[in-house]
């Protein structure tokens, strides 16, 4: 991880890319979305909000959560 995550900012899809949060995803943003959109059909550990739709669409995650996932990565406790 590249920078400390700050638990109370919002990070955007391309903050995760810029800072290789997920390292699993190669820096590839059509990766990061894929896990972000699959973890909202399914758990939502990340609480992701998701504004617009198509090729507008943004999506914001607070880093408290970005935290409380990439934990739960490390122990294996979530599956995508």
């Amino acid at each position: 991880m590249s920078k400390r995550i700050v638990s109370k900012k919002w990070y955007s899809l391309s903050d995760l890319v810029e800072h290789n949060l997920f390292a699993w995803c190669n820096g590839d943003i059509r990766r990061y979305r894929n896990v972000v959109v699959a973890d909202k059909k399914g758990k939502d550990y990340l609480k992701t909000m998701i504004i617009g739709s198509g090729k507008g669409t943004r999506y914001q995650i607070k880093g408290k959560n970005i935290i409380n996932f990439l934990n739960k990565v490390e122990r294996g406790a979530v599956r995508l």
